[in-house]
């Protein structure tokens, strides 16, 4: 619940800072802008990884009347991570392909020229999180399993720390 709530709540902050640390008005709504058009298309090739948590609890509990798996851990590690070089493949073309970002954003979503380029370095950063993610997901489903969620917790913090610092260390 507590993971949850500071899921919801890190954009929202993430917009604040963004909005505090630019150096004029006219920036900060440029840039809060900017992340308004980043954050929704940059999760769209790998936001739905999130889904393979409920794959391992669904999958690898043990059958009624038979101490054997409905499917094997090693099906599900590599349906896992076929999804995920499926997710990162379709980050990598669309964010790091010159060019390729731009015109998403302008004809599909109706992004101004001026912006979607303005979007184009924070889209290629996105490319990355499909690795994290796809990481995550299948262990949280794995603990979650095998009853460990405490070990989940530890995600809260790092999570907030991360975003600290990720906004700290980028150039503006």
């Amino acid at each position: 619940m507590v993971s949850l709530g500071i899921q919801r709540i890190s954009r929202p902050v993430v917009n604040l800072l963004v909005a505090r640390f630019a150096a004029s008005k006219c920036d900060a709504t440029e840039a809060v802008a900017v992340l308004t058009a980043t954050y929704p298309f940059g999760h769209l090739p790998y936001g739905w990884l999130n889904q393979l948590k409920p794959v391992s609890p669904a999958f690898q509990k043990e059958k009624p009347n038979n101490s054997t798996p409905v499917l094997p851990g090693r099906t599900i590690g590599i349906f896992c991570s076929t999804v995920v070089a499926f997710s990162a493949t379709m980050c990598f073309i669309l964010f790091w392909i010159p060019g390729v970002s731009v015109a998403v954003l302008e004809h599909v979503i109706g992004v101004p020229h001026q912006l979607a380029v303005l979007c184009v370095d924070p889209l290629k950063l996105f490319a990355f999180l499909s690795f994290a993610v796809g990481v995550r997901a299948p262990l949280v489903g794995w603990l979650t399993l095998h009853h460990q969620t405490k070990l989940i917790l530890p995600s809260v913090p790092v999570r907030v720390c991360t975003i600290l610092a990720l906004l700290f260390a980028l150039p503006h």
